[in-house]
This record gives C-alpha cells, structure tokens and sequence, in this order.
C-alpha cells in the first residue's frame, strides 16, 4: 500500500500548491464578434464561387490562430469569412487563400467520414449555452460533415442535418459556401443575445489546424470558448416537418431453410415504413420511426465469449444514434469496463428474443423456427433544450410479441411466445447553470413486459430505474466535481426474482457471503448506486482525479440498461502530466499513472489494482504509446460462479504501439499487447494495421489479430454428485484466436459510395489436466484445488463427456461435458449508398454469413479457412428506397 499512500499524497500536495492562473478566457480577453447581414432578394446559388453582389454587403471575418502545429501563432495561411441570412436560411462563404493552389487535398470519401483532407467547418452554438454546437464542415472535394457537441466538449458524429454545401478550387486557393437551414438548428425566439460561432480551417500537408477564435489545449472546454454571431433577428418559427416512408424489398438463400416442410432453400421479404421529424418547436424536435428496418447496418464484429459476463456491443442504429448524447447517464468511470455502466444501453430495443427454441427441443422435435431479433413497432423521442436551459429527452419505444414454433416429427405443430410485448420508456433532463458551467439533471426508465406466457415467468415484468447527477466546474472551469445517485426495483414472480439473485452480476448463492442471501419467495429488489469525482482539468500540464463508485448488490438496470457486475465498491487516484509544447523531437507527450480498491458490501477487502500509460507524438507525425497494469493477489466473489469466494492470483497486462502518419499513401498501425500471472498463465495479442489510399476516391484497409493464451485454471463447469455436493471444475485450457476485418470504400461522388467489409473469426481451445477447487481461500493460490489422479477421470467419446469417480470404487459420483471448442465465422456486408436527393436514399446491400462450429479445440489455421469457406453460406439481398418529403 505504500504506492497508494505517496500517490495520495502527492495528489494532495498538487490541490495544496496548485495555484490557479488568472482566466484568460472570459470577460478578461476581448470576445471575438461577427456580423450577419440580413441578404436582399438576389438568389445566392452554393457552389463554391462567391460571385453574387450580396456577399459585399457583409463585414469580414479573419485573423485564425493556429492550435496546431504551433499553438498560439498566426495561421500561415490567410482566411477570411462573411454570413448572411434571410428568414429560413444562414449563409456562410469562407475563402481558404493558398499560396501554394496544386497541394491543396481533397479525398472522396462518404459522408461523414475523417480524411487528409483540407477542411473548413463552422460551428454554431444556437442554444447560446456555452455546452451544446452544431458544426457543418466540407473538404475542398465537396465531402461534408456534421457534428453535434455537447457537454462543452464532447462530440457526436451520427447526428446528420439536410443543408447545402459546396467548394471550389481556384488560383488564389479554395472557396467553402454553406447554406443551412435554420430548422436544422435549435434556439429560441429570442436571438437578441446572438449566438455562440467558431470557424476552423485544416490545411492537410501542413497538418495545421487553424480557428478563428482559439482554444488552448491546456484548458477545459470548447463550446464556451466561441466567438459572437450578431444581427440575426426576427427568424420566424420554422416549419420543421420531415416525412421519409421507405419499401424494402429482400431475398435469403440458405441450404439450411430446407426442411421437411419448406422445400425451398429461397426466403423472400418485403416491409414498408417511415421515420418523421417535426420540430414542436424552434428548439424541440420529435422524431418517430414506424416498423423501422435497420438491414443496411453493418454487422458486429466476431467473438467467442468464455466470461460469465455479458458482451457490450456498439449502437449502430441511426435512431438510436443520432442525438443520443442527450441520454447519456455514465454512472463509471475511465474507459475500461466501467465507462460502459448506464442507465439507458440502446441494444436492449430490438434485442434477441430471451427465450430460445432450439435449446429447449427433444427427440420429437424436427425443427425449430426463432426469430433472431425482436421487431420494434414503433419509437418516439422528444430532444431538445428549453431557453431557461432545461435540456429534455424523452423516449418511448415499443417491441412487439415474438412466436416461434416447435415441428415435431409426428407433423404437429406448436406455437411459443419467445419474446413478450414490451415497452421501453426514458426520460432525461438536465439543467445548466452558470453559462454552462454548472448543471443538474436526472433520468428515468422503465420497462414494462406482459407476460402472459408461463414458460417467460423468468422475465421481469417491470423494471425501474432512475437517477440524478451534477456537476460543477470552479475556478476558472481548471477544476470540477461531478456526482450521480441511482435506484432501481424490478418486480416479477418468484422464478424472475430467484434467476436475478443468482445471476454472474451478484450471485447471491455464495455459501461464504454473510451479507447476501438466496430468498426464492421474493418478487422484487431494490438497489442503489452513486459515484463522486474530484477533478483538475485544466492546466499547463498536471490533471488529476480522485473519486469513489459504488454499487449495492441488488441494484439491477440490465432490462434497459448496462452493468457488469454490482455488490462493490471502487475508490480511486489518477494524476497526468502533460507537454504540448513542441521539443526537439517530439510535439508533444503524456504520461499518467492510476490506483484503485475495491470492497464488497460486507465489506471485505477484494484487492488492489495501479496502471501506467505513456504516449508520444513525434516531429514526423507518427506516434507511439505503452503501458503497464498491475492488479494484486486478491479475493474474487465471481471466480467459482456461484461458488464461495476464491483467491486468484497476481495479474500484469501490458501493451505498446505505433502508428505512421496517416495523411501518407500507404499508412498503419501496430498494437501489441500481453499478459500473465503469478501461476504462469500467459497471454499475447498482436494486431497490425494497414490502409492503402489507392487512389483519391478508394481506399483499402486490412487489420488481422492474432491471439494466444494459455491459463492454467479455467473454469470448466458447476456439478453436483448424488448427495448434493458442488463441484467447481477447472482446467488449464490453450486458445488461440484469428481475425480479420478488410474494409475497401470506393466513392464516386460525394453522394454515391460503395462499401465492403469483411471478416472471418476463428477460435479453438483445449482444455486438459482437470482439476477441482475443492479448498475456496486455503492458504495460497495452488492449495485451492485438488487434482484428479490418472484413475479418477474417464472420458466417454459416445457421449463427449467425463465421469468423476472419487472413491475408485467403480461407480462416477458425477459427469461433466468436454469443454474442447472449435469455432469459425465469416461475415461480410456490401453496401451500395446512393443520396439520390437531400436526405432520400437508395440502399443495395449484399450479406454474407458462414458458421461452423465443433469440439475439436484444435486450432490449424488453413485447414480451418479451407473448412470455413466450404460451409453452406446464408446470403441475403437487400433493396432500401426511402424518400424525403417536406425538403
């Protein structure tokens, strides 16, 4: 503990000694204003040219500070802006001189995608609250971009917003002009403050990045650091009303539809829709999606999982995606396992149905028939911030009722409810203060199931959540503290409530825990959660935090929610060094060290855990970082999976990498990282990276990961002999792992792309030397099992299993099926993207899925492509057209 002890102290000594500087950007320094002009009747025509008389009547803009490569100075090249309006549109022409016209870049991309590309972007802070911007940004290819920031400083690239944009190259350098809308913005009615602006300008060969008002790297913030747009008065209200239906159509082929009671190896679809937009008013949005269809997103990356706990995946939806920072409520922290703690997890509407056929037939059963995902009938949510500063979220989703069906052999048919009629209900809001720089808010959901089936009574049929949080930034916004509380009840009968107790986020079943008890007649719990933060973030070069998390055993969100496990408590040190000033051979530097404990609500002391990281940027624009975590000997409550507690050893992780300069050609990336323990488990990952840009409109990239592991006591599986005694098997089990994602993005124009992506995934593992964790927290690590002699384990190939005969008296107390795996998948997408008019899209989407899967756990990475690709592959064909009314 001494390494906690000097951390905590020289955390101390930096609040002690840690004087503020005086603020350098509020009302000391001179805020930068521009002028709208209010246009004439000249129609202004976007194309990159700026010929229309109108443009004369407005002030000029100029005088860009660069934030990169050298903070602080004057742009090396020269750029200007103007901005006028009219009653539905803001008008914007940057002119980007160039005193070298050829070398500017330009990369045909899709939309919304990052590039070495010189850039101009404008970023418009319509709320006037110094937190939230909306930002439109295009390269000098006509590729565009937009972005909405939140939470001052935070981004979100799916929110998407219909306006016109348009570049051109000339002698003098390029010209940008905008055209957005006012109903793509938010604000009130009163304007008479102006707004929030900030332009900025990336010059590719340079790797300058330039702004019209600068941001320091070593402060906090950028929404409040803008300039002044004024004279934009008398906007009337927007009509803001979209209506885009859309028809798909689609087919697919698959040896493994043919049954005996469906000849055909051919599966057709068709499904109809819509989404709406309508603006209730100038700064509240209410988007609905009808019988939505979600076939052009790309699949999710392969996996084998072997934890007890669940997978977090990533949302790929646009409903769901866009302006979802609105109901962010992280309840942890950093950003490993426990950033991902949350109220609200999107993946839970439209999830795979809980309740699976195929595990539940028998002999009789020919055939089984699930729907793989559960059809959401309808979504509704209300955005948007109020102009007292109440930001309001508000969404309300409903999943229909899912059947499949059990084919016996005898010909007959049945009928199961997988899936219950459910509604998913979030609510969020939050207040600002303090020009931003305060804020209170709260969330709540709730999920309601009608279960009317007996076999889903292991669901809950109401779920409930809610929640508060703050924060508040000080002295000179270079400190800040931030809090949140949550509750949760869920109700259900007994069967729900027991499988809650004894699932791996608690496992209330623990022989050992005194302070959690199995209570098998109970229809409810109710928990609790909080987390308090300290913070510097602000500063030349020191940032610190400290902070506590905590999690009650029976708090439970995971009907709409994300949480790993509960039943602990984490406290927590972390401190940063920082250097942004350019050296001799670097740019810049960081480098940062972090130490935690955690308890259980006993409360016993489960260990202690300290990382290093360090990362780099050199003059060449390549960079490379390592690191190092160290977690101690310690205690596990989830080790034995409902087995008491167990000790498990010392564990070191460590990871380097580097990466080129990713405006060359041809650039990538190498990661490597690793593993082990005190008892000799050993484990590495490399992954290289490469992206070819072969030309300015088609790009390559290949990213294979090799992995192997090797761990000496893996858990095998919970039996219980005749007389009722557990038994906690365990293994040393060798994996190894491959992948594979290949990528090529071939643009024709900046409304018309092709997208291909690809990915086999292979794992094998094999298992051997079983042996039992008969002696839970004896003495060391090693004196915890109890190997089984050469005579005691016998393997039965007939059944893939093996029988335990402890007392060698001929009889097996118990039997326990081989754990051996061998897993293969390949998916690929080929999507055809057509913005044919301003937000109506034509789709053409081509999957590709092979599984196949045995309990070999040989892994020969050949002959296992060579097996792979001869499997019976499920293709599916895709049409999406939708079209946008109300432009």
């Amino acid at each position: 503990m001494n390494f906690r002890a000097t951390l905590i102290f020289f955390t101390i000594s930096i609040i002690a000694f840690a004087k503020p500087k005086p603020d350098t950007t509020s009302s000391d320094v001179t805020v930068k204003t521009v002028l709208a002009v209010r246009k004439d009747a000249e129609p202004i025509t976007i194309d990159g040219r700026m010929t229309e008389s109108a443009w004369s009547l407005a002030p000029e803009g100029k005088a860009f500070i660069q934030r990169d490569p050298d903070e602080g100075k004057s742009s090396t090249e020269r750029t200007t802006f103007k901005v006028l309006y009219d009653d539905r549109n803001l008008y914007i022409c940057v002119v980007a001189y160039d005193s070298e016209p050829s070398k500017i870049r330009g990369m045909l991309t899709r939309r919304d995608t990052d590039s070495p590309s010189d850039w101009i972007g404008i970023s418009i802070d319509s709320y006037n609250d110094n937190r939230t911007a909306f930002e439109f940004g295009i390269n000098a290819a006509g590729v565009k971009y937009d972005v909405m920031r939140f939470d001052d400083e935070s981004q979100d690239f799916n929110w998407d917003a219909i306006w016109d944009g348009a570049s051109n190259i000339d002698s003098a350098g390029w010209i940008a002009e905008f055209r957005i809308p006012f109903k793509e913005l938010r604000f009130s009615d009163d304007n008479n403050d102006g707004w929030g602006i900030n332009f900025m300008r990336i010059i590719s060969r340079k790797n300058e990045e330039t702004y019209w008002v600068s941001i320091p790297k070593n402060e906090s913030g950028w929404v409040s650091h803008y300039g002044r747009l004024t004279g934009i008065s008398s906007i009337p209200k927007q009509k803001r009303i979209y209506i885009a239906p859309y028809l798909t159509a689609g087919s697919t082929t698959s040896q493994d539809l043919v049954t005996e009671i469906h000849s055909e190896k051919y599966d057709r679809a068709s499904n109809i829709g819509a989404d709406i937009k309508y603006g209730l008013t100038n700064n509240l949005t209410l988007d609905m999606t009808i019988n939505p269809d979600f076939g052009q997103i790309e699949a999710d990356p392969g996996e084998f999982n072997l934890t007890a706990f669940e997978s977090y995946l990533p949302e790929k939806r646009p409903f769901f995606t866009e302006g979802n920072n609105i109901f962010s409520s992280k309840l942890g922290f950093g950003d490993g396992d426990e950033s991902l703690t949350s109220l609200f997890y999107s993946r839970r509407v439209g999830r795979a149905p809980h309740r699976v056929l195929a595990d539940e037939d028998d002999n009789d059963t020919t055939w089984t028939e699930d729907p793989k995902m559960t059809s959401i009938l309808g979504a509704a949510k209300v955005t948007g911030k109020t102009i007292n500063g109440w930001s309001i979220g508000l969404i309300n989703a409903i999943t229909d009722k899912e059947v499949g069906k059990f084919i016996y052999q005898s010909g007959r048919t049945e009928w199961e409810t997988i899936e219950p009629l459910t509604n998913y209900s979030i609510l969020r809001f939050q207040k600002d203060f303090r020009n931003g720089q305060t804020t209170i808010g709260g969330m709540a959901t709730a999920t309601l199931r009608k279960i009317d089936n007996p076999n889903l009574e292991f669901l809950h049929d109401r779920a409930l959540t809610s929640g508060i949080d703050f924060s508040h930034q000080f002295l000179n916004h270079r400190y800040m503290i931030e809090g949140t509380f949550s509750a949760s009840n869920i109700h259900g009968r007994p069967e729900a409530i027991l499988q809650t107790q004894l699932s791996p986020r608690r496992y209330f079943q623990r022989l050992d825990a005194r302070h959690v008890r199995i209570d098998s007649s109970r229809t409810s719990l109710t928990g609790t959660a909080y987390k308090f933060t300290l913070e510097k973030t602000g500063g030349k070069h020191w940032q610190w935090a400290t902070g506590v998390l905590s999690y009650s055993p029976e708090f439970e969100i995971n009907d709409v929610g994300y949480i790993r496990q509960v039943d602990q408590t984490l406290e927590f040190e972390w401190i940063g060094y920082s250097e942004r000033t350019p050296g001799k051979w670097y740019r810049n530097y960081n480098f940062n060290i972090s130490q935690w404990n955690i308890w259980d609500y006993e409360p016993k002391y489960l260990g202690w855990g300290s990382s290093t990281n360090f990362s780099i940027e050199f003059l060449n624009y390549w960079e490379a970082w390592c690191g190092v975590q160290n977690n101690s000997r310690g205690i596990s409550n989830d080790a034995l999976r409902g087995g008491p507690s167990f000790l498990v050893p010392g564990r070191t992780n460590f990871w380097l990498g580097v990466n080129s300069d990713s405006r060359k050609k041809i650039f990538g990336e190498l990661k490597f990282s690793g593993w082990s323990t005190t008892d000799q488990s050993v484990g590495m990952t490399i992954s290289p990276e490469l992206v070819f840009r072969l030309t300015t409109n088609l790009k390559a990239t290949l990213n294979p990961t090799f992995q192997s592991e090797y761990d000496s006591w893996r858990w095998v599986d919970n039996v219980e002999d005749a007389t009722g005694n557990r038994h906690y098997i365990f293994a040393e089990m060798h994996q190894k792992t491959f992948s594979c994602i290949v990528r090529l993005d071939f643009t024709l124009t900046p409304n018309l792309s092709v997208q291909f992506y690809g990915e086999p995934f292979l794992t094998a593992g094999n298992y051997q030397n079983f042996t039992e964790a008969a002696y839970p927290r004896m003495g060391h690590f090693q004196d915890q099992f109890r190997d089984f002699s050469s005579n005691e384990v016998t393997y039965f190939p007939n059944d893939k299993q093996f029988g335990v005969d402890n007392d060698s008296d001929g009889s097996y107390e118990y039997r326990f099926s081989k754990p051996d795996f061998h897993y293969k998948q390949f998916r690929c997408n080929l999507v055809i993207r057509w913005e044919y008019l301003p937000g109506s899209l034509l789709y053409l989407v081509w999957s590709n899925g092979l599984t196949n899967a045995n309990g070999t756990g040989t892994f020969d990475l050949r002959h296992d492509i060579r097996e792979l690709f001869s499997t019976s592959p499920e293709n599916v064909l895709i049409v999406k057209l939708s079209y946008l009314l109300n432009r």
